[in-house]
């Protein structure tokens, strides 16, 4: 680096180091529990990015059976994704007042992408042994779209 010619800008340099290896540790979701936490991943999909990261916003924080409930119903067209960042040119439905928004759509590929997660995450967790996990308190704490 350009910073080691003094011993200040070694220590500059040091610190600069410092603060962008904490900013690499903390950009996901941070898993309090290995025994306790399950993991599933898809790459190289067929899916929208956008639409994927509503449907993902919308189960976060909601029970695992919820989740695939809500999934199920908004293939059925049962229920809407509300659409909060990526608005442009989203059509408002009455469906989005349930979630207290008045954009929403119906991200078909987006919920059976994300539904089959759920089942992979599931199963990871039933091959792992977790048997002090009750799935019926267990929460999608994280979803990310990348």
């Amino acid at each position: 680096m350009f910073f080691q010619r003094c011993a200040q800008c070694k220590r500059l340099s040091n610190n600069v180091q410092d603060i962008l290896s904490s900013l690499k540790t903390h950009m996901a979701f941070p898993v309090k529990s290995l025994t306790k936490s399950c993991k599933s991943r898809g790459s190289n999909l067929r899916v929208h990015f956008k639409n994927t990261r509503e449907t993902a916003e919308a189960i976060k924080g909601i029970h695992i059976r919820k989740a695939s409930k809500y999934l199920q119903e908004v293939t059925l067209k049962k229920q809407c994704v509300p659409f909060r960042r990526y608005v442009g040119g989203v059509g408002r439905c009455a469906q989005a007042k349930q979630c207290g928004w008045t954009q929403g759509r119906w991200p078909r590929k987006s919920a059976e992408f994300l539904l089959h997660m759920l089942k992979n995450a599931e199963s990871n967790a039933e091959r792992k042994a977790v048997c002090s996990m009750q799935w019926e308190e267990t929460i999608t704490y994280d979803v990310k779209t990348l």
